[in-house]
């Protein structure tokens, strides 16, 4: 495709008028092959049944894995175990109380869930409403528009394969028995990349495991081979106001042994599930009248 046609492809689908306006954003229609031999190359690739299952189950908010029906921990509750605690997050738990630390925790969580949700629904065609989805959390409104503008930027300037476009894939690995949902998966001349979103104050050495720990499992998961892994941090202080960091090392290594760590916390056994408790709808004391 010629850089002239991909970017009037995108100007249509992401032009920024459409973002504020709420106009049709709309996953431009393939042209249809003039030929009936061009028609017969393109034809879809065979349909081929996964190795195992791996499936995700939200449990309170969380996300849980599962292979062939053996509970496994996700990789970040691994890494949130037993994996670095960075200089600027040691420093935030000992500056605030618990009950502060952990109220401005889940607004981030919270925060980072919405922007998460929206840039995959924008890659799947979606129109957002920004004023709406901003007034969620009337907090953040500003940090919202500021997030979601500077993924359009990078999304304009980085330039994906529109067609290979792949959004939170739930992927999963066998052999080291633990699971996750990858961001962004696409093509760019011709290279397979994995992409992670944040919306932290910085890039970590947690984060670069993180993507390690996908990549590993994509590949085991799909059989298809990852080229290239990076994170990209929305509404930072940057010129561009994103930072992309394609991470080069590989820190597969460096997550396994973190593993091994959260396995011997555990008296070297996979955790068990978390207990799911139903509650009734309705109680009461006395008979209904």
């Amino acid at each position: 495709m010629s850089i002239a046609n991909y970017d009037q492809q995108i100007e249509k689908r992401y032009h920024p008028e459409n973002f504020i306006k709420g106009e049709i954003l709309k996953k431009p229609k393939k042209a249809k092959a003039r030929k009936a031999t061009k028609a017969k190359s393109s034809k879809k690739p065979k349909k081929v049944l996964a190795k195992y299952q791996v499936v995700r189950k939200e449990i309170d908010d969380s996300h849980y894995y599962w292979i062939n029906d053996e509970f496994v921990p996700a990789t970040t509750e691994i890494l949130g175990v037993a994996g670095p605690v960075e200089y600027g997050l040691r420093t935030f738990w000992q500056n605030n109380s618990a009950s502060d630390a952990n109220k401005i925790v889940e607004e981030a969580k919270e925060f980072g869930s919405l922007i998460h949700d929206s840039i995959e629904r924008l890659l799947l065609g979606d129109t957002l409403n920004l004023e709406e989805l901003a007034s969620v959390m009337p907090n953040y409104k500003k940090d919202f528009k500021k997030h979601i503008m500077s993924f359009y930027d990078w999304f304009y300037a980085f330039k994906p394969d529109l067609d290979s476009i792949k959004t939170e894939l739930v992927v999963g690995s066998k052999k080291y028995k633990f699971g996750g949902t990858v961001d962004l998966f696409c093509k760019k001349d011709g290279k397979a990349w994995i992409v992670d979103f944040k919306t932290s104050a910085g890039i970590y050495l947690s984060h670069k495991m993180q993507l390690a720990a996908y990549k590993i499992a994509f590949q085991e998961y799909t059989g298809q081979k990852v080229d290239k892994v990076a994170i990209l941090r929305t509404g930072s202080k940057h010129k561009a106001g994103y930072e992309f960091k394609e991470v080069e090392e590989d820190y597969k290594d460096a997550f396994v042994n973190v593993y091994n760590v959260y396995l011997a916390m555990n008296d070297g056994k996979l955790p068990q599930p978390p207990e799911v408790v139903v509650y009734p709808k309705e109680l009461s004391l006395y008979e209904k009248n």
